[in-house]
């Protein structure tokens, strides 16, 4: 099993997903799909995982079918067996994390037919998708990450990972246009939403509300449903209000007037959906990379301004 994580390395070239290149994701999708019969891209919805395998699959005769789709859902559910029969391979799954029972049909699958390319899977509850993955698909799936727009996909610039090299930093500044203070902060107001940035929409207030509304929220009652969305909200604005910030989970319970377990749990359930991350110290030490408090960061700016109310670029300088 090869996991990859991509948060800072994308590819700028064409117009895809409405940004001005495509993902960097893509080339190595089209490479692993001659290797592994079984690829799975995690990621936080809306971030252009089915977009992107959309257009790979243009041409081909692989299939396509959503688990968001109830009845498709129930089915994978209840029938796996005749899931795939309706549903054939080569076959793109979306929000496969809904039917973990397709997990051993899909090893089934993978270890009579010897095929690389039949399975694309893609799913939104990381942590969740997981555990059903190593105990069925373990040596069977190339695993990738997708986040929201990098600045070189939305902006353009060199497809290399970071390094702490200078002549390979000297050489990304020189090719790239610099931003001055006023552009910096309407990039980290704008945020990095595929359909924000390509003018799909145009009122970030309204696509962040709909987006907590009929995704966030949703998905936190399939997590767990004894949890009051008001105050998950509350909750998810208090951490916003933190981010780039030590975590500190006192404070945290504190102003969403929750315990601290709770805030803990929840801190989770938003890790599991892709909303945020932890940077740990960096130390030559292993264990104090362990043992150090990390800070919190959310993968999209954009829905940090929403959650903190801040109105303009202007209010967040």
């Amino acid at each position: 099993m090869i996991k990859i994580s991509l948060l800072n390395h994308r590819v700028p070239n064409g117009t895809h997903g409405g940004v001005r290149g495509q993902r960097s994701l893509e080339s190595i999708v089209i490479e692993l799909t001659k290797q592994y019969p079984a690829i799975l891209i995690t990621g936080p919805r809306q971030v252009g995982k089915t977009t992107m395998l959309q257009k790979l699959m243009e041409g081909t005769d692989k299939n396509y079918v959503t688990l968001d789709d109830l009845n498709e859902r129930a089915l994978a559910k209840s029938d796996p067996d005749m899931f795939f029969q309706i549903h054939k391979h080569p076959v793109l799954i979306d929000e496969v994390q809904y039917a973990p029972e397709l997990f051993s049909y899909i090893k089934i699958l993978v270890d009579n037919n010897h095929k690389a390319g039949d399975f694309w899977l893609t799913g939104s509850q990381i942590f969740k998708l997981m555990k059903g993955v190593s105990e069925s698909l373990a040596g069977r799936v190339a695993l990738l990450n997708m986040t929201t727009l990098s600045q070189s996909e939305i902006y353009g610039g060199i497809n290399t990972p970071f390094q702490v090299d200078l002549s390979v930093l000297n050489e990304k500044m020189a090719e790239r246009k610099s931003a001055d203070t006023e552009e910096i902060f309407q990039r980290i107001f704008k945020g990095s939403m595929p359909s924000i940035v390509n003018g799909t929409y145009v009122n970030s207030n309204i696509f962040y509300n709909s987006y907590i509304s009929t995704y966030i929220e949703r998905d936190v009652r399939e997590l767990s449903d004894s949890i009051d969305a008001l105050k998950f909200v509350r909750f998810m604005t208090a951490v916003a209000a933190r981010c780039s910030q030590m975590q500190n989970i006192s404070d945290i319970a504190m102003d969403a007037d929750i315990n601290q377990v709770q805030a803990k749990n929840w801190l989770n359930i938003l890790e599991t959906l892709g909303v945020i991350f932890y940077l740990h110290p960096y130390s030559n030490n292993m264990l104090k990379r362990l043992v150090k408090t990390p800070k919190l960061y959310f993968y999209d700016t954009g829905l940090v301004c929403y959650l903190t109310k801040w109105s303009n670029a202007k209010t967040v300088e």
